[in-house]
């Protein structure tokens, strides 16, 4: 399930929900569609899965003051990072090798290496998101809304748009690898997309979103121009509106364990999590 575990006993409880007991003698509970907030004493305005802490539901991110905040599972508490000459950092991002980058006011990039931080060269800044990715292919996008991508060549390389897509406005990789975009189109909608890196063409995969959807091609979350939060299980084809869902969300992110952290206008933060201890 996670980690380095080794479950020894499990059970199904009578509202059908599957039960863990773990090696450590932790009880886990499975979940569905359970959202709880987590607040902090501040709002926050970025948030970010974190992949690299064993567990579940972990982590990162940034309030209006520009502090770090990190929840390992449980609860929140204030990172102990800051960017060099003292900038402000307004967004967060955890690739899934478990880099960290970090996005100012100014749009500069910052990654994160052990416990500081360094500005990350090879342009073109300024960005308008922080990158997601793996090792060696990083996405982003620019201010100009040009799509952009890290090859371990040497620096950012353009990407094409699809047929009708004007600019780019977020991309993401799921936690299976797979590139997600958002796009504003000539018609002056948005729609969602997914790479085909075998022949280097984009899917349409949804309209009237408001991020670059989250998650696997087979469980994927996204946000509507509304704030409502919605997901498909056939890669975007279709999307439901999860009603149990926290309303007024402007951010999605999602863990490696199936996790799900949403961030609303209020800059509270919510997590339905897939096990709870």
């Amino acid at each position: 399930l996670h980690g380095d575990w080794n479950p020894p006993q499990c059970c199904v409880a009578s509202d059908g929900s599957l039960c863990v007991l773990d090696g450590t003698g932790t009880a886990w509970r499975q979940t569905t569609s359970t959202w709880m907030a987590k607040k902090i004493g501040a709002n926050l305005q970025s948030i970010a899965a974190d992949v690299a802490t064993s567990g579940t539901g972990a982590a990162w991110a940034v309030d209006d003051t520009g502090t770090f905040w990190r929840n390992f599972g449980s609860c929140w508490v204030e990172g102990q990072s800051v960017l060099p000459g003292g900038a402000t950092p307004t967004q967060v991002s955890v690739g899934i090798d478990g880099t960290v980058w970090a996005l100012d006011g100014a749009g500069i990039l910052y990654v994160k290496n052990g416990l500081s931080w360094s500005i990350m060269g090879y342009g073109p800044p300024p960005f308008q998101q922080p990158p997601s990715g793996t090792a060696g292919t990083f996405w982003s996008v620019d201010r100009s809304g040009n799509l952009i991508y890290w090859d371990g060549s040497g620096g950012w390389i353009t990407g094409g748009l699809p047929a009708g897509a004007i600019k780019a406005n977020s991309v993401s990789v799921g936690t299976d690898g797979s590139v997600w975009m958002l796009a504003s189109t000539s018609t002056g909608a948005t729609a969602a997309y997914q790479y085909n890196s075998t022949n280097g063409t984009w899917r349409q995969a949804g309209a009237n979103l408001a991020q670059a959807p989250v998650g696997t091609a087979d469980d994927l979350w996204c946000v509507t121009l509304t704030g409502s939060i919605c997901r498909s299980s056939n890669g975007g084809q279709t999307w439901s509106t999860d009603k149990n869902a926290p309303t007024g969300v402007k951010q999605l992110t999602v863990c490696p364990d199936g996790s799900v952290w949403a961030c609303d206008a209020g800059g509270t933060a919510w997590i339905n999590q897939v096990w709870q201890r």
